[in-house]
Order: C-alpha cells, then sequence, then structure tokens
C-alpha cells in the first residue's frame, strides 16, 4: 500500500512571505508617489499664481490702472478683478517653524504666510509691484515655496523652494 500524504489547502510560508514583500513594495510606491504628487501640487500652485501676478501687472501697464490681488489666508484663497482661486486641499498659505525669510535675505523667522501689506499685492499703472512675500506650504509640511518682490526700479517677483535653505526657481 503507498502511503499517500493528504495536501491541505492552504498557503505555505513561503507563499505568505511573497504576499507581505510584495505588499510593503507596493506600500512604498504608493506613499512616496504621494508625496511626489504633494510636490508637483505645490509648485504648481506657485507657478500659477506667479503667471497670474503677472498677468495683472502687464495689465496694470496697458490699462493704466492700479490692479491688486487680495489674499484670504484663512480660506487659502486669493481674488482677483471678478476672479477667485482656492487652493486644492493639499495646499495653504503657511510657513515652516525653523524656516526664515524673506528668502532672498533669510535673517529673521518667518511669522506670517502672507508679507504683503494688508495682504493684498498692489501692481501700479508704471509696473512697480508693491514689496512683499507669500508662503505656499503643501499639507504634509515637507514642501516650501515663496513668490517674492522688493521695492526696485524695475519688479518682479521671484520664486523659491525651501530645502533647508531657500533656492531661486527658475
Amino acid at each position: 500500500m503507498h502511503n499517500r500524504r493528504r495536501i491541505e489547502p492552504g498557503f505555505s510560508l513561503i507563499e505568505m512571505m511573497i504576499v507581505i514583500a510584495l505588499l510593503a513594495i507596493v506600500i512604498t510606491l504608493v506613499g512616496v508617489s504621494t508625496q511626489f504628487m504633494h510636490k508637483i501640487v505645490a509648485r504648481t500652485e506657485v507657478e500659477l499664481l506667479h503667471a497670474t501676478c503677472c498677468n495683472l501687472q502687464q495689465r496694470a501697464i496697458a490699462t493704466r490702472q492700479e490692479q491688486t490681488l487680495h489674499f484670504d489666508e484663512t480660506n487659502h484663497s486669493y481674488r482677483y478683478n471678478d476672479h477667485v482661486h482656492k487652493l486644492p486641499p493639499t495646499v495653504q498659505f503657511a510657513v515652516l517653524p525653523e524656516a526664515k525669510g524673506p528668502p532672498s535675505e533669510p535673517i529673521n523667522s518667518l511669522t506670517s504666510a502672507i508679507t504683503f501689506a494688508n495682504k493684498t499685492i498692489v501692481f501700479n499703472s508704471d509696473g512697480i509691484i508693491q514689496a512683499g512675500a507669500v508662503y505656499v506650504l503643501d499639507v504634509p509640511g515637507s514642501n516650501l515655496y515663496a513668490l517674492s518682490s522688493w521695492v526696485s526700479p524695475v519688479s518682479f517677483l521671484r520664486k523659491y523652494r525651501y530645502d533647508g535653505k531657500w533656492y531661486l526657481i527658475e
């Protein structure tokens, strides 16, 4: 008589280890891609804000009328003319506690996400932009960006990224 082993249904230890390893890899990849997406969304919002400001500056020059952009720090939005733009849920106007500013001369601790007077950027008809900065942070708090302007005969806005220190974005 042959001694037959009875095969029990189920998973072997090796099969379970392979499944757990694959799950760990998938979870890691999802975490990395989520972090990457937060960074991309925050950077895109800074680019959009920069483009809006450039448009308002050109509109002020072309129409010879002052243009303004108003920030609502509480609702994480800004408005100009009849347009309102709300930041996505993963982005907000905020600063990191360890960051110093302004980006061009980081000597003071940042206490406000918007340093423009009255939370408003004024674009004068001669092209001069009011001095100040606005800071945009992703919700996990790992990607901080700034858009800043200072008083000068020729006004322009600069974009910065913070990674322990400020880097100019071209």
